[in-house]
């Protein structure tokens, strides 16, 4: 019987890379504030809760800041990135991924991405079990002489296959939740392969067919 893995907590992070740096990205900034806003207010987006950043030290950390209800928009001059609270689901957070690229594309049409980059950092409960027990075959491999175990966990990474060009997943005990699990996955697709407004989805998936090779059965992530 498989062991349930409870969701608690966590996140879902997307980022979207430009195929090159958009040097002119933020020269017209009322024209892309225009974009944005006609698409995100339905979720919230207000102007306090938009800030351009313009650090000294350089370009690279130069960004757009939307802060939504629930999520948080980052648009950088080489990529974007949006993460949204586990609440949100993985539709609510793609919808909003997905209108934010389109207000890009509407604003900026040549703009072109090379890769997605998608996230889960899931804090869980395991009812009726400890991470030890979930995690024990892991523990067969580990080193002896170090002295007694503790606990095992472990970080798998693949190289490309379908639409992904690596992942990886990370199992450990939760520094978050007293007797929880942490899994993280990280997959980065192919922006000519897949969506960018279907990337927490598809990563659920991944993480809940990777679990359930392990013998554990996801439950309440959406």
């Amino acid at each position: 019987m498989s062991q349930a893995v409870v969701a608690k907590q966590g996140d879902w992070i997307s980022e979207a890379y430009f195929a090159q740096p958009l040097f002119g990205l933020f020269k017209d900034l009322p024209g892309l504030l225009t974009q944005l806003f006609d698409r995100l207010q339905r979720y919230g987006l207000a102007l306090s809760g938009t800030q351009f950043q313009n650090p000294e030290s350089h370009l690279g950390e130069t960004h757009l800041r939307c802060t939504l209800p629930g999520s948080v928009i980052r648009i950088f001059l080489d990529r974007l990135d949006i993460s949204s609270a586990l609440e949100q689901g993985s539709v609510g957070h793609d919808r909003r991924g997905g209108d934010v690229v389109e207000a890009l594309c509407a604003y900026l049409p040549e703009m072109r991405f090379g890769t997605y980059t998608s996230i889960i950092n899931l804090h869980s409960m395991l009812p009726g079990a400890h991470p030890d027990h979930a995690l024990a075959g892991l523990a067969s491999a580990a080193p002896k002489s170090p002295g007694p175990l503790l606990v095992a966990a472990a970080t798998f990474f693949y190289s490309a296959d379908a639409d992904r060009l690596s992942s990886s997943l990370r199992i450990e005990p939760s520094l978050v939740l007293q007797d929880g699990l942490f899994c993280q996955t990280r997959v980065i697709y192919d922006a000519a392969k897949t969506q960018v407004g279907g990337l927490a989805e598809a990563s659920r998936h991944y993480l809940e067919h990777a679990l359930a090779e392990l013998n554990m059965a996801l439950e309440g992530l959406t």
